[in-house]
């Protein structure tokens, strides 16, 4: 990983890989490459953040997506000190091939969220957030990260959209 900082901005860019059992890059969000670049430009009580993600994970069997891009965009917009919303949008496209039960087919989907948090002191906060995943016809992705082959999947029905939110208080001793 490698990190710039400065009052202005943060820029930084990481290089991760997680094999499988053999050794091999054999699924593009389970076992593969990951190259990432994101930067944050800071503008009073506003921060606008920006990614890019590209999977790849060439010993995926045959016919298989062997890659993925997911790019994001979002701001957060701080009212006042103890007080900040922050909204994005996200992409996910994977590369061409058809899907099984530990593989993504070929597909794209686009997530929205808005959140805020509040802090009650200088150890506990507040939030909440609310989400909506648009799938094309080939893609299921879930606003919760779940694997494909859990038995206890969140996504939603191939080609389905999805909503959910959540509500939480975070204390730190």
């Amino acid at each position: 990983m490698l990190t710039y900082h400065s009052q202005l901005f943060d820029v930084r860019g990481i290089y991760d890989e997680l094999r499988d059992s053999n050794g091999r890059f054999s699924n593009i969000f389970q076992s593969s490459r990951e190259y990432f670049v994101g930067a944050n430009v800071h503008f009073d009580a506003v921060k606008i953040q920006g990614a890019y993600t590209h999977y790849s994970a060439p010993d995926s069997p045959a016919g298989v997506a062997d890659t993925a891009d997911h790019y994001w965009l979002g701001a957060t917009y701080n009212f006042q000190p103890r007080w900040a919303v922050t909204a994005g949008g996200y992409y996910v496209k994977v590369g061409d091939g058809t899907g099984d039960t530990a593989h993504d087919p070929s597909g794209h989907a686009m997530m929205y969220v808005l959140g805020t948090t509040y802090n009650l002191s200088k150890r506990t906060f507040v939030y909440g957030t609310v989400g909506y995943v648009r799938n094309s016809s080939n893609a299921n992705f879930s606003l919760q990260a779940s694997p494909r082959d859990s038995t206890s999947n969140t996504s939603p029905l191939v080609g389905e959209s999805q909503t959910g939110a959540y509500v939480g208080m975070l204390h730190q001793f």
